[in-house]
């Protein structure tokens, strides 16, 4: 899916298999229009896609991936660990990515604190174990600091509003974690293929509904947390589901005595 952090828009939320790559997902760079920012995961970078942005006149800020090719602005090759270990809090400059498409955009570090830099780590092995692989040390080495690429001027984004905005990439993660710890849409007692998909689809139409009614509610002012949100919204539906067993009762009763009481 993809989510309008602006406007809290949900734009066509779509199925696709498990085991598919992030970027064959049917949402094309021509669904963007000029003027916006994008803040993808890591696997959607692309460098052949950054160029593309570029010409369309659409922005991006996203995690620089390890093991890709930096040159200096006049072509000459840029060891990004030594121009980091240079970083004290936050710094940044100018340079060309890629060995052949060498897409200009800014390169901004921000050195992490050691708690953080310890979960970075933890993840990262986490990461390779499932995957039956060791870290690279190139990764383990781009721990310590947050790389992020942009190609959003200096005088319409700084470097501490860039930091911002990657960290803004992390509200996708919490909408997932909505969607399965509170409306479990990955969960489904029936194990026949177009009952799980009925429910499947069943949650999700709930999910956006949902979603349309906390913009609602709250006008589109990030007061709390979509987490919070969500068991805001689960606590109120429990009273209300509860309410309406008493009136069903209490209708039923009444009828009841009517039924009974003399002509």
């Amino acid at each position: 899916m993809r989510w309008n952090f602006s406007t809290g828009q949900l734009e066509r939320p779509t199925l696709q298999p498990a085991r598919c790559h992030d970027r064959t997902t049917l949402y094309g760079i021509d669904d963007l229009p000029a003027g916006s920012v994008e803040v993808a995961d890591l696997g959607y970078l692309c460098l052949e896609e950054l160029q593309v942005k570029q010409a369309l006149g659409q922005s991006f800020v996203c995690r620089s991936k390890a093991g890709t090719a930096v040159f200096t602005e006049t072509g000459e090759p840029l060891d990004l660990l030594k121009w980091l270990a240079q970083v004290e809090t936050v710094s940044e400059c100018r340079v060309l990515l890629g060995a052949q498409a060498r897409v200009p955009v800014r390169v901004v570090a921000f050195r992490l604190s050691e708690a953080s830099v310890n979960r970075a780590r933890r993840r990262l092995r986490e990461y390779a174990r499932k995957q039956g692989k060791q870290p690279t040390q190139a990764r383990l080495a781009l721990t310590p600091w947050l790389v992020v690429v942009t190609n959003v001027p200096e005088e319409l984004l700084s470097a501490q509003e860039v930091g911002v905005l990657a960290r803004v990439r992390w509200q996708v993660e919490i909408v997932f974690r909505v969607w399965t710890s509170c409306f479990r849409v990955d969960e489904c007692r029936s194990r026949h293929v177009w009952r799980v998909l009925c429910a499947l689809y069943a949650k999700l139409m709930g999910v956006v509904l949902w979603h349309w009614l906390v913009l609602v509610w709250r006008g589109g002012v990030w007061e709390r947390s979509l987490y919070k949100a969500a068991r805001a919204f689960q606590w109120i539906a429990i009273v209300l589901g509860g309410l309406m067993l008493v009136l069903q009762g209490a209708c039923g009763v009444m009828f009841a005595l009517a039924l009974r009481a003399p002509s």
